[in-house]
């Protein structure tokens, strides 16, 4: 008959093996064992795997080499050990210098393995790598900034609206203002959809078009390469475009039943900036006083004040063309 002991080792073979084969399954965790002295002498294949030092490699060896990118290694690992000895457990947050010199943020726990009769058996150590966390973090503190930064703009530009707009009652001012503003907020939307890096101007044309009635669309043409603009550029030419449009509504070529508008774009083969046309011909013949009293202001504003562009009026005998310089700093290059 085998002793008591005999028979009590032989059933924790079994549950120790399948305890190891638990451990080896964490793979994105390091878990290991160290001796009082703090010398590791249990690895895990996730050890392996986060830090690149092999089972063979590591045991036997000072916890300080997984702190190696601290001034002080070894004196790291004795403060990290004496806290975790004099509250049971510490956990904290630190670098770690991977086998090929890679630095990766970690979480490190060490926990007290002690026997009942209180002396030390060493120490359980669980080291996780935070460099997901830690990327996400960063991207959410740039996603809040720039969405600080979007918002900032965007009520600049409303506050510029309500400055330039002028009408000649409350309720006329009220339409201007949601005719500016409804603008902004269609390029807003399609700058969105590209992810806030940048605008196709056809397609800004064409959510300013598609804003007028059908059969007004229907007598302007629209014309131009593929060319694309970063969203300052986009939204001040959204607005511009909604300006030039709601004048010839009012003033314009689409005030009257035979005016038609021609809208086209090119690069400028000497400065290379984006040139815009707005041409419109048979409207209504304009007073002296041109086409700035109609409102070009804004225009002036978001061209000439926010590009640093330039913006070129000529109106006679109902025939307007407007020519928009915008400097190539603002056209993405594909």
């Amino acid at each position: 008959m085998a002793p008591c002991g005999e028979h009590a080792d032989t059933a924790l073979r079994p549950s120790e093996k399948n305890f190891r084969l638990m451990i080896d399954a964490v793979r994105d965790h390091a878990l290991f064992m160290l001796d009082p002295a703090g010398r590791i002498i249990n690895w895990n294949d996730g050890a392996e795997r986060m830090t690149g030092w092999s089972e063979a490699e590591i045991l036997g060896g000072s916890f300080a080499i997984l702190l190696g990118s601290d001034a002080a290694p070894d004196a790291a690992a004795e403060r990290l050990c004496a806290m975790a000895r004099r509250d049971g457990r510490v956990e904290e947050e630190g670098r770690h210098r991977r086998r090929d010199g890679a630095i990766i943020p970690v979480i490190t726990t060490l926990t007290v393995l002690a026997a009942p009769s209180g002396i030390d058996h060493g120490f359980a150590a669980v080291m996780r790598d935070v460099t997901e966390s830690r990327r996400a973090e960063d991207r959410q503190r740039v996603l809040v900034r720039e969405v600080d930064h979007r918002t900032k703009n965007a009520l600049a530009v409303v506050q510029a609206i309500l400055r330039l707009s002028v009408a000649p009652d409350m309720p006329s001012f009220i339409r201007v203002v949601e005719g500016r503003v409804a603008a902004l907020a269609r390029i807003h939307t399609l700058i969105a959809l590209h992810d806030w890096q940048a605008a196709p101007l056809d397609s800004i044309i064409g959510d300013e078009l598609a804003a007028l009635d059908p059969l007004l669309r229907s007598r302007i043409a629209a014309s131009g390469a593929v060319v694309w603009l970063v969203p300052k550029a986009a939204q001040a030419i959204a607005l511009t475009l909604h300006e030039l449009a709601t004048n010839a509504l009012r003033h314009g070529a689409l005030a009257v039943p035979k005016g038609r508008i021609a809208v086209n774009w090119h690069r400028d083969d000497l400065s290379d900036a984006l040139v815009v046309g707005w041409v419109e011909r048979d409207g209504p013949r304009v007073p002296k006083a041109g086409p700035e009293s109609f409102g070009f202001g804004i225009v002036r504003a978001m061209i000439e004040t926010q590009l640093e562009g330039l913006v070129q009026l000529q109106w006679d005998s109902g025939d307007l063309s407007c020519r928009l310089s915008i400097p190539k700093r603002h056209v993405v290059t594909l």
